[in-house]
């Protein structure tokens, strides 16, 4: 077995410290634990809020103990992270369905969606949303060896009242073509470098027309990666479309970050 599949089996069985402060001997200690069960789901825009952004719905400020955790497991192989960030991201989306079920003003039906290879529009009656994870860049998959936002919507879906039953994680979204890192741009930049990238493969398309989607993404910053994600889904024919995120940042003074009530400023 290589050294590194090792290493990951050794921090499995034994804590090592906390994905939230660094503190030692645990994985997730009691304070980080009651920051993210703060967590109260309601609608968040940014502050200038781009022209295109669907409703968003997000759980928590981007700040502390869970822009730590969300780093860990997106760039710092904390898998054992997941645990911990589903249950809050799992309230949002529940909040989400509720945004959804209002604008769809009724259940949506159709054939089931791709699941493990198996292409949509055959067998039964599906679920009657799709959680669409935003995707990441090819350089960004091979930087992390994985999908993490893929594994995060998953993990939350099936913390849900009923799970698959109601919706499903489908793989809906691709990029198009290459991208930069959203990481270090600017608004305007981050807009630009996104522009048209998203497609709907064609194997999504005829199981897509009229689904309802929940759009889901760790954090929203500028609300740039969600606007294009929503442009992608709509022209491929999708449903009414709200996003859910883990968490949201501020960048402005005036309204409390999510999951804080009164609060003031985030980062």
């Amino acid at each position: 077995m290589p050294a590194s599949a090792l290493r990951e089996l050794f921090d499995l069985v034994l804590p090592r410290e906390c994905g939230g402060c660094g503190a030692p001997g645990s994985r997730w200690c009691p304070a980080c634990a009651a920051s993210l069960a703060r967590a109260a789901p309601r609608p968040w825009r940014p502050t200038p809020s781009p022209a295109g952004l669907p409703l968003t719905v997000a759980a928590l400020p981007y700040a502390g103990p869970v822009r730590e955790a969300v780093v860990a497991f997106k760039d710092g192989g904390r898998h054992d992270l997941l645990a911990v960030l589903a249950p809050p991201l799992a309230a949002a989306l529940g909040a989400g369905l509720g945004e959804l079920a209002g604008l769809a003003g009724a259940t949506a039906a159709g054939p089931p969606p791709a699941s493990h290879g198996q292409r949509p529009g055959r067998g039964r009656e599906g679920p009657r949303a799709w959680v669409v994870p935003v995707p990441s860049s090819a350089a960004a998959r091979r930087r992390r060896g994985g999908r993490p936002t893929y594994e995060l919507a998953r993990g939350a879906t099936s913390l849900l009242p009923g799970g698959t039953g109601q919706v499903a994680v489908v793989p809906a979204l691709g990029m198009g073509r290459k991208v930069a890192d959203q990481a270090g741009l600017d608004r305007a930049r981050r807009a630009t470098n996104l522009a048209a990238a998203m497609t709907v493969p064609p194997r999504f398309q005829r199981s897509l027309a009229g689904r309802p989607c929940l759009l889901v993404d760790d954090v929203i910053t500028t609300g740039a990666t969600l606007r294009e994600a929503a442009r992608a889904l709509a022209e491929a024919g999708a449903g009414p479309v709200v996003a859910v995120t883990l968490a949201a940042t501020t960048r402005r003074r005036g309204g409390a970050p999510p999951g804080v009530p009164g609060a003031g400023r985030g980062v």
